[in-house]
């Protein structure tokens, strides 16, 4: 559920994400971690503030 979520976040293209997903970054397991980060390099590169 938890990886669905990051997608769906990922999805929405919104870089206001980014400071939430790094905040949740820092409590999360390795594995997690991984896919938060993956998210907050894409919505930077990729996304856009609406």
């Amino acid at each position: 559920m938890i990886l669905l979520l990051i997608e769906k976040i990922k999805g929405t293209g919104n870089a206001r994400f980014v400071p939430l997903l790094r905040t949740w970054q820092a409590i999360e397991y390795k594995k997690v971690q991984a896919e938060l980060q993956s998210a907050v390099q894409y919505l930077l590169k990729e996304g856009q503030i609406k």
